[in-house]
C-alpha cells in the first residue's frame, strides 16, 4: 500500500513539472514573440524615420542646385501692401497723359488774348477823344460822360489791360508746365524722371532724386489733380487723376507719393 501510494505520489510530482514545464515555455515562448514584434516594429519606425531624414537632404540639395543654376527665377516674397520692392531693374512708367491737342490750343489763345488786351490798351490810350471842350448838349448824353471818363482814367485803363493780357499769356504759358506728362522711376528707385508739357503742346522732361519729391495728398483724396512739390522749383505740378492713368499704383502711393519734409 506505501508503494502503491508512492508510486501515485511520484506520478502526480512529474505531472505537475511537466505541467509547469508547458507553462514556462509557453510563457517564454510568448515574451519572445512579443519581443520579436517589438524589434520589429522599433525596425520599421528606424527605417522610416532614415528614409524621411534622407529624402529630405535630398530635397534641400535640389533646392540649392536650383537656386545656383543661372536660369532660377526666385518667386518673390509675400509681403505687406506698402512694403514695395523699389529697387526696380529697368525704368518703370508710373503715371502718364496725353492731352497734347488741348494744350496747343490754349497756347494759341493765350497768344491772341495777349494780343487783344494789348490793342485794348492801345485804344484805350489813344482812341477816346476828350469831348468836354465840347458844348454842354454834346456832352449830357451817357456816351459823352463815359468817353470823358474813359480819356480822364485813360492811363490806369491802358495799364489794367497790360496786366490783364500779360496774366492771361503767363497763365497759358506755365500751366502746361507744370503739367505732368509723365511720370517714370529710373532704373535703382531713386531717382525719378518728369515729362510735362510746353507751349503748342510740346514736352520736355528732367530728372530729380526721389527724397527731392513730396505729394501733398492721396491719390484716393477727392479732386481731379494730385499736386507734387520738388524741391528748388517754383509751384506745384499737377497730375490729372481723371484723364490721366496711374500705370503702377502701388509704386506712386508708397514710393513716390510720399509726403516728404522739403525744405
Amino acid at each position: 500500500m506505501s508503494q502503491l501510494l508512492m508510486y501515485g505520489s511520484k506520478r502526480l510530482f512529474g505531472c505537475t513539472r511537466n505541467l509547469s514545464q508547458t507553462l514556462s515555455f509557453r510563457v517564454v515562448s510568448k515574451n519572445v514573440h512579443q519581443f520579436k514584434k517589438y524589434e520589429f516594429t522599433r525596425s520599421v519606425a528606424f527605417l522610416k524615420v532614415r528614409n524621411a531624414v534622407q529624402l529630405q537632404f535630398r530635397i534641400l540639395e535640389d533646392l540649392s542646385s536650383i537656386r545656383n543654376s543661372k536660369n532660377f527665377c526666385s518667386k518673390k516674397p509675400n509681403r505687406l501692401s506698402f512694403e514695395v520692392d523699389t529697387n526696380v531693374r529697368g525704368d518703370v512708367m508710373v503715371f502718364t497723359y496725353a492731352n497734347a491737342r488741348f494744350f496747343r490750343m490754349l497756347s494759341v489763345f493765350g497768344i491772341v488774348q495777349f494780343f487783344f488786351w494789348s490793342h485794348m490798351a492801345v485804344f484805350a490810350y489813344s482812341g477816346v477823344r476828350d469831348l468836354r471842350a465840347q458844348s454842354s448838349e454834346e456832352t449830357s448824353s451817357w456816351w459823352s460822360m463815359v468817353a470823358n471818363f474813359q480819356h480822364e482814367h485813360r492811363y490806369r485803363i491802358a495799364i489794367a489791360c497790360i496786366a490783364l493780357g500779360y496774366v492771361v499769356l503767363f497763365f497759358t504759358w506755365m500751366y502746361p508746365q507744370r503739367t505732368v506728362s509723365k511720370l517714370v522711376l529710373m532704373k535703382g528707385g531713386q531717382m525719378v524722371r518728369v515729362t510735362t508739357y510746353s507751349h503748342f503742346g510740346r514736352t520736355k522732361d528732367f530728372t530729380v532724386p526721389l527724397n527731392d519729391i513730396s505729394c501733398k495728398q492721396s491719390r484716393l483724396a477727392e479732386g481731379v489733380q494730385v499736386s507734387l512739390k520738388i524741391r528748388s522749383r517754383w509751384f506745384y505740378y499737377l497730375l490729372d487723376k481723371r484723364e490721366g492713368k496711374f500705370v503702377e499704383p502701388q509704386l506712386f502711393d508708397y514710393v513716390i507719393g510720399l509726403n516728404r519734409s522739403i525744405k
